[in-house]
């Protein structure tokens, strides 16, 4: 699998997976903003505590997604230069950087299971990375598209692990939407 497939199907699910979240966060259909204290789903500082993971690890999946298209971008333009290879390796280090700080993250007990799937997912892709940027350097066209071949799994787990934390969090405001109407 190309960085250029992985890179298009990235975008078109997480296009899928951030558009009713930005939807629903900028408050389109939601008449007030205002929570009855009786009513409220869960506390404030869990709400917080599940609004600031949700949101930085959604913002980490849109940062990640513009560097694996980049990546795409220069797989295109192929890897035999040194400048070609120096920037592989720049996009590489700035992908290592996003889903390090993905797995930094401290969820709430309501996002563990996704969290788990998006640590050991992104672990899984940091390895495939390292991999790739290998190969590259030795210019081994074996073992790069081996390397590109494994990342498929990953990438399928890492997307399941942010789209359970999406649907999580949707089911979060669809329940205060809900208590809002009542």
């Amino acid at each position: 699998m190309s960085l250029k497939k992985v890179g298009k199907d990235m975008k078109r699910k997480a296009l899928k997976l951030a558009l009713p979240v930005m939807l629903l966060i900028g408050g389109v259909g939601c008449g007030s903003n205002a929570i009855d204290e009786e009513h409220a789903i869960v506390s404030k500082e869990d709400a917080k505590k599940e609004d600031i993971y949700a949101g930085n690890l959604l913002q980490l999946n849109k940062e990640f997604n513009t560097i694996i298209e980049d990546l795409a971008i220069a797989e295109e333009k192929g890897y035999s230069s040194e400048s070609s290879k120096a920037e592989f390796e720049e996009k590489f280090k700035q992908a290592k950087s996003v889903t390090a700080q993905m797995r930094r993250l401290a969820p709430s007990s309501k996002y563990k299971d996704a969290h788990k799937k998006v640590s050991e997912a992104t672990a899984a892709i940091d390895k495939s990375f390292n991999k790739q940027l290998d190969a590259i350097k030795q210019e081994n066209s074996t073992k790069l598209k081996e390397a590109t071949d494994s990342m498929s799994e990953p990438f399928d787990q890492y997307l399941e692990g942010i789209s359970d934390v999406n649907d999580i969090y949707l089911k979060e405001i669809e329940d205060i939407a809900e208590t809002l109407g009542k």
